[in-house]
């Protein structure tokens, strides 16, 4: 009995042996696998994937090793990259001087420009009208010392605006100061009188005329007197 037993116990390991060796030659180990090679002639653009660039290439926006850029920079390439080393950025105009001002910014003395590029290296301000002649920045029609009303001319009303400053007739209906007064005495021996346009003449006959119109008025007295109508 036992001995059975034995020979059944020896069948069953070799059994268990053969299959274990049956699925162990199956089996394809990952180290025993080749890996194919990458193909060749990838690219991207027109380089190799992993090729730099040569620096004796001219770079997409016209880069050249060691040409000038920015403000005192050079182009330089380094592991296929272009960059510009050294120098310092441009102003708002492309150029490299400081601008006086920033462009977009209001300008001029009512405020309602605005600083523009003027080439690369300035700025102008365009678009402010100035100030007015009264020196406001409203629009005003018309100028100092226009005629206006009956013997008026405009002058300013604050800084925007232009009022007519009328004046009435002169003595004579005319415009303007008059030099006297119509009917006071002028010259050697006449008066002020009105002309046909509105204007102020002496009527002087002279001094001659006078003594003779005085003679006349007044009468002869005798030549004791002469010297009163003098």
């Amino acid at each position: 009995m036992f001995s059975k037993l034995l020979r059944y116990q020896s069948l069953i390991s070799t059994f268990f042996l053969t299959f274990v060796l049956l699925i162990a030659s199956s089996t394809i180990s990952c180290d025993d696998q080749t890996v194919p090679p990458p193909p060749d002639g990838l690219r991207a653009g027109n380089a190799l994937i992993g090729e730099p660039l040569s620096c004796t290439d001219t770079g997409p926006n016209g880069e050249v090793q060691g040409a000038t850029c920015n403000c005192g920079g050079q182009y330089m390439c380094s592991e296929g990259r272009w960059s510009c080393v050294g120098g310092s950025e441009t102003n708002a105009c492309g150029g490299c001087n400081i601008l006086s001002n920033e462009p977009q910014s209001t300008c001029g003395e009512c405020t309602m420009g605005q600083w523009q590029c003027d080439g690369a290296e300035q700025v102008i301000c365009r678009g402010d009208p100035g100030l007015n002649i009264c020196g406001g920045c409203s629009t005003i029609t018309g100028n100092i010392g226009d005629q206006c009303g009956t013997c008026g001319e405009l002058v300013c009303s604050g800084t925007d605006a232009l009022l007519c400053n009328n004046q009435p007739l002169n003595r004579c209906g005319s415009c303007g100061e008059l030099p006297g007064v119509p009917g006071e005495a002028c010259g050697e021996c006449g008066t002020w009188a009105c002309n046909d346009n509105g204007g102020l003449i002496c009527e002087d006959l002279g001094a001659a005329a006078c003594r003779e119109i005085n003679f006349i008025v007044m009468g002869d007295t005798g030549e004791a007197n002469a010297a009163q109508y003098q």
